[in-house]
């Protein structure tokens, strides 16, 4: 057995919402989650222990794929200027747009809160302050 699927989680392959991305996304979530360090805080590892119910769409850290109510017509100022988007496809950054630019979690956004810092920020900042 190789020493990556040992260290991965053991739901890994039952694990539905990895169908709905592809390849390139797959590999950060992966790589944090299912084989690296946050294996043991992965919500959806805590929830298949528990016995709870698990939606398609949540992600390992907890937020969503499609955030409801998340498109309030009010969306980030800096949305349409923000670097880290030229690193995804369209529909790889949607779910990012849909809760830290237009949703629930726009001041959340570690790259809004080191703008209005005057702090610099990378261009692989994602907006929950991991990097790509």
């Amino acid at each position: 057995m190789s020493d990556k699927t040992e260290h991965q989680c053991q739901y890994l392959h039952g694990c539905v919402v990895w169908k709905k991305f592809n390849t390139n996304s797959k590999f950060f979530w992966m790589n944090s989650y299912c084989r690296g360090p946050k294996q043991d805080q992965c919500v959806r590892k805590q929830q298949k222990i528990q016995g709870a119910f698990i939606s398609d769409e949540l992600l390992p850290n907890g937020t969503f794929l499609s955030v409801d109510g998340a498109a309030t017509g009010v969306e980030c100022e800096n949305l349409k200027n923000c670097a880290v988007w030229k690193k995804f496809y369209t529909d790889n950054k949607m779910f990012w747009i849909k809760a830290y630019c237009q949703g629930p979690k726009r001041s959340e956004c570690a790259r809004k809160q080191r703008l209005s810092q005057g702090l610099s920020v990378a261009e692989d900042l994602l907006p929950n302050g991991e990097t790509l």
